[in-house]
C-alpha cells in the first residue's frame, strides 16, 4: 500500500486561501471584504522582505493585489499570514511584514492572520501591536486576528457556501 505524504496544515491553508481568498474573507470580514473588487485580485508570488540591518528573511503566506470599491487608492495590498502554533512574537512579526510590504510595494496594507490552533480569545478580532516610549504611544498597528479552533463548527457547517463548510472541519 502506497503512503500518502503528509502535507502541513499551513500548505494546506495557503493553498485554500490562493484558490477562495474571497469566500473566506467575505466569510470571517464581510466589512473588508465589501470594499474590495475581487475580479481584480492578483496574487504576489512568495514575497520575499528583508529586514536589512540583520538580513532575516521574511516570507509572506499570502499577498494579493486588489482595487478598491471606492477607488481610494486605487489598490491595495491584502496580506494573510497562517499560524499553526502560538507565537508570542507574532504581533511584532505582523508589524515587520507591514512595514516591509508598505515600504518596497509603496501600497496600503489590509493584515490578517489565521490561527489555526485554539487561542481562547475572542475569535474573530481586531489586534494591536504598539511601540510606546515612557507611556506615549509612538506607533500601532492593527490587524485581523481570526481564531479558527475558537469558532463554532456547527455554525459554518450549517451554512449553504462549500468554503464555510469545509472550514468548520478545524472547528471545534
Amino acid at each position: 500500500m502506497r503512503e500518502i505524504p503528509r502535507i502541513p496544515h499551513d500548505a494546506l491553508f495557503k493553498e485554500l486561501l490562493r484558490r477562495f481568498l474571497p469566500e473566506v474573507m467575505g466569510l470571517f470580514l464581510p466589512q473588508e471584504a465589501a470594499l474590495l473588487r475581487w475580479e481584480t485580485m492578483t496574487f504576489i508570488d512568495k514575497e520575499v522582505a528583508t529586514n536589512l540591518p540583520e538580513s532575516l528573511k521574511r516570507i509572506a503566506d499570502v499577498v494579493a493585489e486588489v482595487e478598491r470599491v471606492d477607488g481610494q487608492p486605487e489598490v491595495i495590498l491584502l496580506h494573510v499570514e497562517v499560524e499553526a502554533s502560538r507565537k508570542t512574537e507574532m504581533p511584532a512579526r505582523m508589524f515587520e511584514y507591514y512595514a516591509l510590504l508598505r515600504l518596497l510595494k509603496e501600497r496600503l496594507v489590509l493584515p490578517v492572520v489565521m490561527m489555526l490552533m485554539p487561542v481562547g480569545d475572542e475569535a474573530i478580532r481586531l489586534q494591536r501591536y504598539r511601540e510606546e516610549i515612557g507611556g506615549q504611544v509612538y506607533m500601532e498597528l492593527a490587524y485581523w486576528q481570526i481564531n479558527l479552533r475558537d469558532l463554532a463548527g456547527d455554525a459554518y457547517a450549517a451554512r449553504l457556501e462549500p468554503v464555510a463548510a469545509a472550514l468548520s472541519a478545524v472547528m471545534p
